[in-house]
């Protein structure tokens, strides 16, 4: 929808999915100017994957946003999609 908002009525329930993180966003970066930014500091960008895996009802492009809550695992789950 790429309105800014969140839409966690494409949240799929209960899918998990476990990623690295690697690099934050460079805030004030000049190709994102929405995300980007230091008023957006708690954003993390997902590859187009694993927002798919995560993510229902619309193309990925379409969505704009969903709320996601983020912890650390132990390495030894593993990368990839998970049900917990």
């Amino acid at each position: 929808m790429n309105d800014g908002f969140t839409h966690d009525e494409f949240c799929k329930p209960h899918m998990s999915v476990v990623v690295q993180l690697i690099d934050a966003c460079p805030h004030n970066h000049p190709n994102n100017t929405y995300w980007c930014t230091t008023a957006r500091t708690n954003h993390v960008d997902l590859s187009c994957t694993a927002f798919n895996a995560i993510a229902q009802g619309r193309p990925i492009g379409e969505i704009g946003s969903i709320n996601v809550y983020a912890r650390a695992v132990n390495c030894s789950v593993g990368l990839g999609v998970k049900t917990f």
